[in-house]
């Protein structure tokens, strides 16, 4: 893998707690409405999740446990705890996190789609796009799990299929910078430099500041 594949592979190092998404607490006791401890534990996540976006992660991990105190197999605090481990540089502990979270609840595409972070930070990129494709059948439109495979595809060297994962992050989200710039990557892998560059120029349009694209579209490549 060559250094430009590096740091667009490196973007899926970045778990999207944004993309988190609180579970509705599970029925109890067979009366249809959630126990007092299960609507305690949504709550502790629901702060914690408050101390995790405000860079509080101490606060934001002791939150989670105590929802795991209360509730054990919380899906919701298992997974974000898993994210605070993909963050503190802990994938294998990450994934065992997530994977417990998506065996209470697996229909959170958001679930599935932190999994292949922390499965491709390990190196196990088939079992991170299955993860990615399990999560892309619950929710086709899912922003973070259709880059996250056109990475995990450009890591793998299947260009033509990383290629059309990014044409249809831009389908989704036509202001995306990275999906741009993601496309020049793997169109220059293609040997296409004209239209690398043109992807490199749409994302500079779109952020004018993007370090990356300016250092890619510059680069001394174009033979």
């Amino acid at each position: 893998m060559n250094r430009q594949q590096r740091r667009a592979a490196a973007k899926l190092g970045n778990a999207r707690l944004e993309s988190a998404r609180l579970g509705n607490a599970r029925l109890g006791n067979g009366q249809g409405a959630p126990s007092a401890q299960q609507s305690g534990a949504v709550e502790l996540v629901a702060t914690g999740m408050r101390h995790h976006r405000a860079g509080q992660l101490q606060e934001a991990e002791k939150h989670y446990r105590l929802a795991l105190d209360l509730e054990p197999g919380q899906p919701d605090a298992l997974h974000l705890l898993g994210v605070l481990a993909i963050q503190a540089g802990r994938p294998a502990a990450a994934a065992e996190l997530i994977g417990k979270a998506v065996q209470r609840n697996a229909s959170n595409p958001a679930y599935l789609a932190n999994l292949a972070v922390a499965l491709q930070q390990q190196g196990k990129l088939d079992d991170a796009l299955t993860s990615l494709d399990q999560a892309l059948v619950l929710k086709a439109d899912h922003i973070e799990a259709v880059n996250s495979r056109g990475n995990v595809l450009l890591k793998l060297n299947r260009f033509s299929e990383a290629l059309a994962s990014f044409d249809r992050l831009i389908a989704l989200k036509p202001d995306l910078p990275e999906a741009f710039n993601n496309r020049g990557i793997v169109l220059k892998e293609m040997d296409c430099p004209a239209e690398a560059l043109a992807s490199y120029d749409r994302a500079l349009a779109l952020r004018p500041d993007y370090a990356e694209a300016i250092q890619n579209r510059g680069l001394r490549c174009w033979h």
